[in-house]
């Protein structure tokens, strides 16, 4: 069992001792450490007459832009459709990119935590907490740990999902404390070096398409979901697309599934379309009543 320490509050106004609060030594020294954080944030403060934002800028840059491949993972893809259906993804920064903006960024304290299992989902809580700035924010993210069947998804799975939806909220957190106004012209130079340019597209293109194809991705499945009627027509925002894809497979974020859905694999029926199935006596063929045909 922890001891108990006295802690005593000073008013400044009166130079006397304002009151003592017992707390435990675990309580003290957690405290302790959040102020000398608080001290040194405050007295290094991240910008100075010798780096500002142009420095720290370049830092990212430089970093983000070490190889080809480490700025391929900062680009990360959402698959998403519009109202009619169509392909629409959405290409925004990755973890990868949230870690470099973290460690550069600097005084600053990130974690994660799951806060919840359920039986259908897992819930995380991702916090960046600005010391300089004193800005603290949490985000948290949901992740389902079942199939479309509904069969829970083995330990190994769970463990699986949920340091990826660590990773997210981690990323979202970060993304929240520091500006969008900085990370933007930044990430634009990184997305440049990792597609290449109008010239060399057509290389770029086909080592996009075979590292997806190494993922366990189908390569007549890759057009499809971006959109796209031919290979032919990969420009560079697509690629950037493509991209981004196959590092939310490689950070566990989508599956070769959910992000190149195989159109002759149809969904499993849910539950109410089973039951609906069932009271038509098995006859999928049969309209349901009021409906055309």
């Amino acid at each position: 069992m922890d001891e108990n320490t006295e802690l005593q509050t000073f008013d400044p106004s009166t130079g006397e001792i304002d009151q003592i609060v017992n707390v435990t030594a675990a309580g003290a020294i957690a405290r302790s450490e959040v102020e000398c954080q608080l001290d040194a944030a405050h007295k290094y403060p991240r910008f100075s007459q010798r780096r500002g934002i142009k420095q720290w800028s370049d830092e990212v840059l430089t970093l983000a832009t070490l190889t080809k491949e480490v700025a391929e993972a900062c680009i990360y893809t959402l698959p998403r459709k519009d109202k009619n259906g169509k392909p629409k993804p959405i290409v925004g920064q990755s973890i990868r990119m949230a870690e470099i903006i973290a460690s550069t960024w600097g005084n600053m304290h990130v974690a994660s935590r799951i806060v919840g299992v359920e039986d259908g989902a897992i819930v995380v809580q991702g916090g960046a907490w600005d010391l300089e700035k004193n800005l603290r924010v949490t985000a948290e993210v949901r992740r389902n740990i079942t199939t479309r069947n509904g069969q829970r998804f083995s330990e190994d799975m769970v463990t699986v999902t949920a340091m990826a939806a660590s990773s997210i909220a981690r990323r979202n957190a970060i993304f929240s404390v520091v500006p969008k106004a900085y990370r933007d012209p930044i990430f634009a130079r990184i997305r440049a070096v990792a597609t290449g340019t109008a010239a060399d597209v057509e290389k770029r293109r086909g080592e996009v398409l075979d590292k997806l194809v190494k993922l366990g991705v189908k390569r007549a499945n890759i057009c499809q979901a971006i959109g796209c009627a031919s290979e032919a027509d990969i420009g560079i925002d697509e690629l950037a697309i493509l991209i981004g894809l196959g590092t939310a497979i490689k950070d566990g974020g989508s599956t070769v599934e959910q992000a190149f859905p195989d159109p002759t694999d149809a969904p499993a029926p849910t539950q109410a379309e089973e039951g609906r199935r069932m009271k038509l006596g098995g006859d999928k063929s049969k309209p349901e009543p009021g409906s055309a045909g």
